[in-house]
């Protein structure tokens, strides 16, 4: 009797652990009732007026959840994003501009909180307020004609952008405390008007922050350019002279001569008098002169 209550007694112990063992890998393998959590903006400046004025985060939810949702600062609540709000099934996506009550959050990390009625999730993503813009350390052009560069100098890394007379013509793709940005005269796609133009350098860090302009730099813009402008040559003498222009094709005369040429140098071949004489280059409406003299 004694050996059938032993036996039957661990039988039942068997059962209820292997019981206990079911419950135990259901609950390892049930399934999160959020997941896919995406940071699609991260760091953010409320003050930029651009795409990353805010902080924009999302994540699915498995089915119907009753939620509350809020952002903390160091485990303390800084801002409730949703107080309390049915979703169904599917992607929710919300924002965090780090404005509360009209008053901007000081700068740092954020996390958000997901509360469903049954369960807290706290999302594995940061979220960084930056409100302090980089600033320009200096800015050198050089370069004529149609072709200028400027060397510039960040506070810190971040993206450089080159204005010219107020208009941004590039912005540099990567973040850098330094480098060069160029102009090559156009402004819209076409050529800015011949002339003087003022160039800037402005800092815009991840957060959209963009820091005032550098000092700005007059350059001369010219469509058209001769080489030399002032060519000493004997009479009859083959000479040549650098044109300087985004056309390959230009227009001369000379000493009552006059043609068209292709490339990038005007091939001509000197008056028989000596004495001055102007050459005069024309292509795409802008005009170069050049004064020739000729010695005997």
């Amino acid at each position: 009797m004694a050996r059938v209550i032993s036996t039957a007694f661990c039988v039942a112990l068997l059962a209820a652990t292997a019981a206990a063992f079911a419950v135990t890998e259901g609950a390892k393998t049930e399934l999160s009732p959020i997941f896919h959590t995406l940071r699609l903006v991260g760091t953010f400046s409320p003050h930029c007026g651009c795409d990353t004025r805010a902080a924009q985060f999302s994540f699915k939810l498995r089915k119907r959840e009753h939620i509350r949702v809020w952002m903390e600062r160091d485990g303390k609540r800084a801002d409730t994003l949703v107080s309390g709000r049915t979703y169904a099934p599917g992607t929710v996506t919300l924002s965090f501009d780090g404005i509360v009550n009209g008053d901007v959050l000081p700068d740092g990390s954020y996390t958000p909180v997901v509360q469903l009625p049954h369960r807290t999730f706290k999302l594995p993503s940061t979220f960084e307020l930056d409100t302090h813009a980089p600033s320009v350390v200096s800015a050198k052009a050089s370069g004529r004609f149609l072709s200028f560069h400027v060397k510039y100098v960040l506070s810190e890394k971040a993206h450089a952008a080159l204005l010219v007379d107020g208009t941004q013509v590039e912005l540099t793709r990567f973040e850098s405390a330094e480098g060069t940005l160029a102009w090559s005269g156009l402004l819209d796609g076409k050529p800015a008007k011949a002339g003087a133009h003022t160039l800037e350098v402005v800092a815009v860090d991840t957060a959209g922050n963009r820091s005032a302009p550098s000092r700005p730099m007059t350059v001369d813009l010219q469509h058209l350019a001769l080489a030399r402008s002032r060519i000493v040559v004997r009479p009859r003498e083959r000479f040549g002279v650098g044109v300087i222009s985004r056309s390959t094709t230009f227009a001369w005369r000379l000493n009552g001569g006059h043609g068209v040429q292709h490339g990038a140098t005007l091939r001509l071949r000197a008056p028989k008098q000596p004495g001055t004489y102007h050459l005069y280059v024309t292509a795409d409406g802008s005009a170069a002169k050049a004064v020739v003299v000729v010695h005997g």
